[in-house]
């Protein structure tokens, strides 16, 4: 009934396994950007040179330019490049007519088309 243990019966021991944080160091690095970015923002605060800005007042006059001539040139010359028939004639009337309005490069591109 009683009987003494002359062996004890020894648990194997669990190792204890170390693990490194890899969250921790960029979590420390990123409080110390955090850190230094605020303690340079209060020094440039409280080391900022007092400017002033100068308002100038300029007064600007305003003219009223007519500009009916050129709507109507652009007018014009919208209505004879583009209004034209695969005659002879009408081809022909169309390039007189754009000569007041083109360069005589531009008269050149515009014949072939």
């Amino acid at each position: 009934m009683f009987q003494k243990k002359t062996e004890k019966q020894q648990k194997p021991k669990k190792l204890r396994v170390y693990t490194v944080n890899s969250r921790k160091p960029a979590v420390i690095v990123l409080w110390l950007l955090f850190i230094c970015g605020f303690v340079f923002a209060v020094y440039k605060n409280f080391t900022a040179i007092d400017t002033h800005t100068v308002h100038e007042k300029e007064i600007v006059e305003r003219r009223v330019e007519d500009t009916s001539g050129v709507e109507a040139f652009v007018r014009n010359f919208a209505k004879t490049y583009y209004s034209w028939s695969n005659n002879k004639d009408s081809v022909a009337q169309r390039t007189d007519a754009l000569t007041g309005y083109l360069t005589e490069d531009l008269q050149r591109l515009t014949a072939d088309t």
